[in-house]
């Protein structure tokens, strides 16, 4: 865990002068590998799967589903929030105005969710999300003007002639491909404790971000809105290989949850 700098992405952006150049060979032995080993798992099999974040991180599902719908909402909550915050916008009691907006543009199966959540629970996640908010605003500092930013980005990659599909989603990418150097840090934001599931997620996400580019980022982080801890990773070979023996570990098991 890096936690010196003053901010998290201070700590994402390090010093510009120290970043290596950008290899494209590291991106296609970085396919090459996770095709080798998906075929290990699977041989020729005709199975198709798709792995997803939920997938990485080991989550089967909710017991309680009032528990999982909450967990659903505000996610997709402090997301839409991240963008305000980065924006300077302030965090005090923007749960609320958020909901408003974010609601009639929602996907149909979250305003499904909302829509069926009684008042007393939409209130109680109204409260964290402030929270999580607030939390975000203390630890993440501002965006360099000079970065590229994209907000809510979603990748999806396949892999073994298609047969494998990788799906990804993450609050925040900074940065260009089109760099001399390897310029692009990634940031996705959780609502609970950090752990091991959040570990693979963090080395998913710069998995995903190498296959679909051609161009491994410089840095891949993890935040915890509800601890405003972090954990942020250098990517090389060694963190994109073991992202790799990971998605061909839920191959072996099946897929996706």
């Amino acid at each position: 865990m890096i936690d010196a700098s003053p901010t998290l992405l201070s700590a994402l952006r390090g010093d510009p002068a120290r970043r290596p150049v950008a290899d494209p060979a590291l991106g296609a032995g970085v396919r090459a590998l996770l095709e080798d080993e998906l075929f290990a798992v699977l041989g020729d099999s005709p199975r198709r799967l798709v792995v997803t974040p939920a997938s990485v991180r080991g989550i089967a599902g909710a017991a309680d589903i009032t528990v999982g719908r909450r967990a659903r909402l505000r996610g997709a909550l402090v997301g839409t929030g991240l963008r305000v915050v980065l924006d300077g916008g302030r965090p005090n009691g923007l749960a609320a105005a958020l909901w408003a907006s974010w609601l009639p543009e929602a996907p149909a199966p979250l305003a499904e969710l909302a829509a069926d959540l009684p008042g007393p629970d939409r209130q109680r996640l109204l409260d964290v999300v402030d929270e999580d908010l607030a939390s975000l605003a203390r630890v993440i500092g501002a965006p360099p003007p000079s970065w590229t930013r994209r907000t809510g980005a979603r990748a999806e990659v396949r892999v073994r002639a298609g047969t494998v599909v990788l799906r990804d989603a993450l609050d925040l990418v900074l940065g260009s491909t089109r760099a001399v150097t390897r310029d692009v840090v990634l940031l996705d934001v959780v609502t609970s404790p950090l752990g091991e599931g959040t570990a693979r997620l963090r080395d998913y996400h710069a998995l995903v971000e190498t296959l679909r580019t051609g161009v491994a980022p410089l840095r891949t982080a993890i935040l915890s809105a509800p601890t405003a801890e972090w954990s942020i990773a250098d990517v090389d070979f060694a963190l994109l290989a073991r992202a790799a023996r990971h998605v061909a570990d839920i191959a072996a098991e099946g897929g996706s949850r």
